[in-house]
């Protein structure tokens, strides 16, 4: 998809319903593009992000809600590897931790 963003920007301003419209259409063209296996999975977490925003009195408030339901996931991926890793008995290092500056410190080759 070659994504305009001042383009969308306008459409949103101008024709909403359009918009939204248009905005529905591709993550469908999206949703179908994935493997048949994973298209259930992302028409639930597509299904999920369209409840954040209908509960979301903004499109600010909207983003925040999307955000801190991806952040609970990632926090439940995290916490599905500490259980594997205390099961199997070992530390797994899945990403290369940051070094004092914040920055990743690169793996050994």
């Amino acid at each position: 998809m070659d994504f305009n963003f001042d383009q969308w920007a306008k459409d949103a301003q101008s024709d909403p319903e359009a918009f939204d419209r248009k905005r529905r259409e591709e993550i469908e063209k999206l949703i179908s593009a994935a493997p048949e296996s994973r298209q259930p999975h992302l028409r639930y977490l597509q299904f999920c992000i369209d409840v954040e925003r209908w509960k979301a009195t903004s499109p600010m408030a909207a983003c925040s809600r999307i955000s801190a339901m991806m952040w609970r996931r990632v926090g439940d991926l995290q916490s599905a590897l500490f259980d594997f890793q205390t099961v199997v008995g070992k530390t797994l290092e899945v990403l290369p931790r940051p070094d004092a500056s914040g920055t990743a410190a690169r793996r050994p080759d």
